[in-house]
């Protein structure tokens, strides 16, 4: 009987860590996404330094 929780525990850990993984992975995409549009912007205007 105690053997239950524990993987009813695991499998909730489970989910939350691919849901976490999947936020990061969204975000960590929007980010390159940014980098991209920003390096496009860079080549079409070149900041002068």
């Amino acid at each position: 009987m105690p053997k239950k929780p524990i993987e009813k525990t695991r499998f909730y850990g489970e989910i939350l860590f691919l849901e976490i993984f999947s936020k990061i992975d969204e975000f960590l995409g929007k980010l390159s996404n940014f980098q991209e549009i920003l390096l496009i912007k860079n080549r079409m205007f070149p900041c002068r330094s």
